[in-house]
């Protein structure tokens, strides 16, 4: 039991980013502001998706207002030609560069520079108190036991 508490209180002092979310008590603080490396890739994925959501819609919307600016000046000119005089022909809107996608970001291979879990009871003062009370608790059992056998 002290072992876990112990190794708990290790790892939070090594200053360690976990692996998983806030479920398993990542120190807000950290670069992962809290959620961990699995959690944090998943929201720079969602992030990175959202955004070329945007990026396609806003080329989409632009191709539509060019498109339609075409089909007026399409009209004007065929009115003017109508007319008799000699309009420029407007030429057709050559499309931009597609949006780029931002590739997915993957979990790295080596996971040394994270820790698994944290307690999730657990915290530098908790951890601290728990080992406290389990050493008193550890020399009032032996204390008890070494004063029995001297009485019996």
């Amino acid at each position: 039991m002290p072992a876990t508490w112990s190794f708990d209180e290790m790892k939070r002092l090594s200053g360690l980013d976990v692996l998983r979310g806030k479920d398993e008590s990542a120190e807000p603080a950290s670069k992962n502001e809290g959620r961990g490396l699995y959690k944090q890739i998943e929201h720079e994925n969602d992030k990175n998706i959202q955004d070329a959501q945007q990026r396609i819609n806003a080329y989409r919307s632009d191709a539509q207002k060019e498109s339609k600016d075409f089909e007026e000046n399409m009209d004007q000119y065929q009115k003017d030609l109508m007319k008799g005089d000699s309009p420029k022909k407007p030429t057709a809107p050559e499309p931009g560069p597609a949006p780029e996608v931002a590739g997915a970001k993957k979990v790295p291979d080596n996971l040394n520079s994270f820790v698994d879990f944290l307690h999730p009871w657990g915290g530098h003062w908790t951890n601290f108190g728990v080992l406290l009370a389990m050493l008193f608790g550890l020399l009032g059992a032996t204390g008890i036991a070494l004063r029995s056998q001297d009485i019996g």
